[in-house]
């Protein structure tokens, strides 16, 4: 008899900053243990090099694309972009987490915290496609 890795929680627990962890594949569900086992069946891991000089290049125009939206996102929104650039540039979040009076920088770091364990490639993919999805939003 096989045991599941991951049991949901019990009805009407919710995981924390449920509404901006990845919500791909169901990542945002799993603790960060099999989060990270999750991660390392990632197609990203099997790129060549010039896929990955593409994922670079369409990195870099999101991040000049995210500047050019014609409505500026909802906070959430932009927690979630922070989280996900954060993520595919310097990997697991780092340092001490901000004090009680610096809500915003809780807010970041908790969100950046979120995607512990998600592969740096990985993190770039999932913000190309949600400033892909804005653009689209938007026009």
């Amino acid at each position: 008899m096989q045991t599941a890795l991951f049991e949901p929680p019990p009805i009407g627990l919710s995981p924390p900053f449920g509404s901006i962890a990845p919500r791909q594949s169901g990542i945002g569900l799993l603790p960060s243990s099999q989060r990270a086992r999750r991660t390392l069946t990632s197609p990203f891991l099997l790129l060549s090099e010039s896929t990955m000089a593409d994922l670079l290049n369409q990195f870099e125009q999101a991040q000049t694309d995210v500047t050019l939206l014609s409505e500026r996102p909802g906070n959430l929104t932009l927690l979630r972009l922070y989280a996900l650039f954060k993520q595919a540039t310097q990997g697991d979040a780092s340092g001490d987490r901000p004090g009680l009076t610096d809500i915003v920088g809780r807010y970041k770091y908790d969100a950046w915290a979120a995607l512990n364990g998600t592969s740096q490639d990985t993190a770039k993919a999932q913000y190309v496609e949600l400033v892909e999805s804005l653009k689209a939003g938007a026009e």
